[in-house]
């Protein structure tokens, strides 16, 4: 089957030309599984919070969860799980609180990692609202084992940096 993200998400089976309508809002994110038998839709649905849809092969609605972050990154590793990269910032009259989340989608389970909870300066969290997204990419290896990303800090005294940390 092939997946088409306009006027909504589609589903066309090339060999007999079915089309159905999966659902009537835009992906921000595709993926296919490894072996093709399923497919991951992720849609925003509000600042910071994500629906996650998976689809068989077939376009059978298999599984939806609600992620509490904006998507940043997806990916299929090679054991078959979904992986998904995301953030939330919180602003408060104090400043902000910047969270990055890795979650891990296997079936209709869903485990969550932290990967950072960073409290922002107010002048840091408001500068950088508009922006966030484009200065906290992730990126996964190949067979999704291994992941990258930059991690903001903000200390009271200093001036804030990115530090670009590893995982596996």
């Amino acid at each position: 089957g092939l997946a088409v993200a306009e006027d909504g998400l589609q589903f066309l089976e090339v060999d007999s030309g079915f089309q159905r309508k999966l659902s009537p809002d835009t992906p921000v994110a595709l993926s296919w599984s490894r072996d093709d038998a399923m497919l991951a839709a992720a849609f925003v649905l509000a600042d910071y919070e994500t629906r996650l849809s998976l689809y068989s092969a077939q376009g059978e609605l298999l599984h939806e969860t609600l992620l509490p972050v904006a998507l940043t990154q997806m990916a299929w590793s090679a054991r078959g799980d979904l992986l998904l990269a995301g953030y939330a910032l919180k602003q408060y009259s104090f400043g902000g609180n910047l969270r990055q989340a890795l979650y891990r989608v296997n079936g209709t389970e869903v485990v969550e990692t932290v990967l950072s909870d960073a409290t922002l300066k107010p002048a840091t969290a408001q500068r950088l609202a508009s922006i966030i997204a484009s200065i906290l990419p992730v990126a996964f290896s190949p067979h999704g084992d291994e992941f990258v990303y930059l991690q903001l800090h903000d200390p009271p005294q200093f001036a804030p940096y990115l530090e670009l940390r590893y995982r596996n």
